[in-house]
């Protein structure tokens, strides 16, 4: 992509692959289900968006820009990687609420950004002390 902003019609392209890709990441259990807040499995919805995504790759061979290709082709071997190990899994996994997660690890410089109490389970024990 070009150091200037995208066309209408890349960004266009860009919020197809991604919603498709989005979804995808969802119905694997990768990411959290935004209407229902849990994190869902449906390996047969992620496999028709892979093959969607597979077709409109395939489709689209040639005439693509050469950062568009390598986009699509990256979030293709991305998606395909994180479904094989999916599907190792099995079929079906206990659905889980996202609040019953662990958060992710942070680095330093995303825990520096933070405001004081929030997610930060040392800077709430030291408030609720400093309130009591």
């Amino acid at each position: 992509m070009s150091k200037e902003q995208p066309t209408p019609e890349e960004q266009l392209f860009l919020q197809l692959v991604s919603s498709l890709a989005t979804g995808t990441w969802i119905a694997m259990g990768k990411l959290a289900n935004p209407a229902t807040g849990k994190i869902e499995r449906n390996l047969q919805q992620a496999t028709y968006s892979l093959d969607t995504l597979d077709m409109l790759a395939k489709r689209m061979t040639g005439n693509l820009a050469d950062w568009e290709q390598s986009y699509l082709s990256q979030v293709l071997t991305d998606l395909k990687m994180n479904y094989l190990d999916e599907q190792k899994k099995g079929e079906t996994e206990p659905v889980a609420d996202v609040a019953d997660q662990e958060p992710a690890e942070e680095t330093g410089e995303e825990q520096a950004g933070e405001d004081p109490g929030t997610n930060d389970s040392e800077g709430a024990d030291t408030k609720e002390e400093t309130e009591a």
